[in-house]
């Protein structure tokens, strides 16, 4: 009976000790803490106040289009430190894959469109001007969010059309730079936007 007592008192001693951020950290509870960039998709949605839809073959006004870049990712660990018993004892909070970030910055994000988008943006020229970005629950422009160095490469970016184009039909491509020397890109279906 002491023998289990004292056990029972060790593991406490142990986990209170040992169930901190690090022993929380999510490689000992299966979470991948970073992540890697291999390649890029996009996702175009026509967003309303009561609802995101994604877009197809139809119109939408430039102020309800979400294009939403997503990368695609492998998650992996690092080199693990020890043996922790702190999670043995006690419940520590899961944390999302990737939660760590990545040692990749983004060095550059370009779009462009296979059309004409009005006078001072012809087809194929930098449109990162006309785009906002959803940066810590405000809209910033995509330029002043890339100014920001250094500027970790994200899963995912949630961009809006800023202005409305003088030609409807416009089929974006983006290409994501980073500092890997790694280059990513994507290309949406041709949409008309009001």
């Amino acid at each position: 009976m002491k023998k289990q007592i004292s056990l029972i008192i060790l593991v406490f001693i142990l986990g209170h000790f040992s169930c901190n951020k690090s022993s929380c950290d999510g490689e000992r509870l299966k979470s991948p803490p970073y992540y890697d960039i291999k390649g890029l998709r996009n996702d175009i949605s026509r967003i309303t106040r009561n609802s995101v839809k994604p877009v197809e073959n139809d119109t939408i006004a430039y102020h309800n289009l979400s294009l939403r870049i997503n990368a695609d990712v492998n998650y992996y660990f690092t080199k693990r430190n020890g043996i922790n018993f702190g999670n043995l004892a006690f419940a520590c909070e899961p944390q999302p894959h990737g939660y760590l970030g990545t040692k990749e910055m983004l060095e550059d994000l370009i779009i462009t469109s296979n059309f004409d988008f009005d006078d001072l943006h012809p087809k194929g020229s930098n449109l990162k001007d006309l785009f906002s970005v959803l940066d810590d629950n405000k809209n910033i422009s995509l330029t002043e969010y890339l100014s920001k160095k250094p500027l970790v490469a994200p899963q995912y970016l949630h961009l809006r059309l800023r202005k409305k184009p003088t030609t409807e039909n416009q089929k974006f491509k983006i290409a994501m730079y980073l500092s890997t020397d790694e280059q990513y890109f994507t290309e949406t279906i041709t949409i008309k936007i009001k």
